[in-house]
Parts: structure tokens; sequence; C-alpha cells
């Protein structure tokens, strides 16, 4: 069964992206963002949950630099990595050349391009990893469906996510992480569709040079910081950073946690999935 719009959007609607969602804000994270995700373990974790034959081919939205694209090169057939991240693709293009990976291709784009005019068709499995845009699930979700012949699997915060609550409640502003987990899931059962859930969690690896690299970086999180929250937030990495290994770091460490959610196109059960969780 597909999914669909409702009758108040059938037409693609996609929300205004926030200040950590545009291609400029993920080109000045690229360098650094190549080696917070190898520490994490998030791509072994997600290796465990998918299910990959070797003949078939994965559509990656929101592929960054391959945190997930470089390990599946190897289980599927063929990869098309998106995303609107010149740099990533750069440096994923790199990662490519330096292990020898020839079947991973790349396309410059964003969500609500047309993507058929950018050369890409129909997947064997579409994943979007961390990507999901805010406020646009239900046509990010018909849109995934859409370019997927067999299987999709989303990836979208379970709590806070990447962001950092302590971090906001400093500044006296309140998290509000995005509730895509209930919605996606949610937005399935009304279309009849079985979604299988996973979890994997892990400790926030972030670490800094120094507590300048620490407040540039943290301070990227938050959209439209004004100059007395930015002073709040110096006060507060003076009071809870520490020193450990050469490098300075919050405590106590924080775990991060996200949800897989996937179904398949056609389905002959209607049962749920029992849910998992992959712990690192």
């Amino acid at each position: 069964m597909p999914v669909t719009y409702s009758e108040k959007d059938q037409a693609p609607v996609w929300g205004e992206p926030p200040p950590w969602r545009t291609p400029e804000f993920w080109d000045q994270r690229a360098s650094s963002f190549t080696e917070h995700d190898k520490g994490s373990g998030y791509a072994d974790a997600f290796m465990k949950i998918i299910e990959m034959k070797s003949d078939w081919t994965v559509l990656d939205v929101g592929s960054a630099i391959g945190t997930l694209a470089i390990p599946l090169a190897g289980k599927a057939e063929s990869i098309t990595a998106l995303d609107f991240s010149g740099k990533m693709l750069e440096l994923l293009r790199q990662r490519c050349k330096d292990s020898g990976i020839d079947n991973i291709r790349t396309v410059h784009g964003r969500w609500e391009d047309d993507w058929n005019s950018l050369g890409i068709m129909r997947h064997d499995v579409v994943i979007a990893s961390r990507s999901m845009p805010l406020g646009s699930a239900r046509t990010a979700v018909a849109k995934l469906n859409e370019y997927a012949r067999k299987r999709v699997y989303v990836v979208v915060a379970a709590g806070e996510g990447p962001r950092d609550g302590r971090i906001y409640a400093a500044i006296g502003r309140e998290l509000n992480p995005p509730s895509h987990y209930g919605e996606i899931n949610l937005l399935l059962a009304q279309q009849g569709l079985s979604a299988g859930n996973a979890f994997i969690s892990y400790e926030d690896t972030s670490s800094y040079e120094n507590h300048d690299q620490a407040f540039e970086s943290l301070k990227r999180s938050i959209p439209e910081i004004s100059a007395q929250e930015e002073e709040k937030l110096k006060s507060f990495l003076r009071q809870n950073l520490v020193r450990k290994d050469g490098r300075w770091k919050l405590y106590p460490v924080r775990e991060i946690r996200w949800a897989v959610i996937w179904w398949d196109k056609e389905q002959n059960k209607k049962e749920v999935i029992s849910s998992i969780t992959a712990e690192i």
C-alpha cells in the first residue's frame, strides 16, 4: 500500500529549514564531522539492524561523508549518495578513492529538488539517516516511499537527539526536539503499513582542544544566538568542561539515542515487527 499525501497537502510541502539545516552550515562542519562520526559507533550499530541483499541498489538521502554508504558499499550492488553539501560529497568521493570503492555515485541535491531531473531513479532500498527535514515528515515519507522498490529505512532522533538540552537550559531556552518518531509511526499505521522499530544508543564522543573550540562548536547548534546568550554559554562551559586525556569534554557524558524505522513496500502480513535495541 503506498504512502500518500493527505487531502490538504496534495502537493509536496517543505518547511523552512533552520540555520543548522543549510548547505553552508554542513559545508563548514564537513571536516570535523568525519572524525566525530567515526568515534560514535553509529554506523556499526545501524549495520546490525539493516537487512541487505548483494543485488540490491540503495539510495542514501542525506549521505554526508558516507557514514552508511561506505560500509553498505560492500553489501549492496550500488549506492547513490544524495546530499546538499558539496563539501560532504567531496570528502565522500575522496574516501571512496582512498578505499578503492567504485560502486558509490554522488549526487548534489536537496530533499525538495525534482530527483528525476537529478538522474535519480527508483532503488531497491531508500535510506534517510538523520536527515529528515523538520516540519515535513509526511511529504518526506511519501517521497522516500515513491523512490523505493522494496524497503525504506528512516533514522530520527529519539528524545533530544544530537542537541544537548543542558546547553539550552544554560542560556535560558527550552529545547523542543522534533517528534518525528511518533509522527512517522502514526502515519505508517494510518496507511496500514507494519513498521519495524529499533533503537541505537551511544555516548556523546564530542571533545575539544580548548574552551574556544568548544564554544564555537556548541554555538553553531543554537539558532540566532544573542550576545547575552553567548556569555551564558561561555559561563556554562567554564563551569562544566573537564580536561581528560588531553581534551576538554562536558561531564557527565550524555547518551545520544536514535530511532530506526523501516517498512516494506509490499507486505503480506499485518503484525507489527518486534522492537529491538542496538546498544553500543
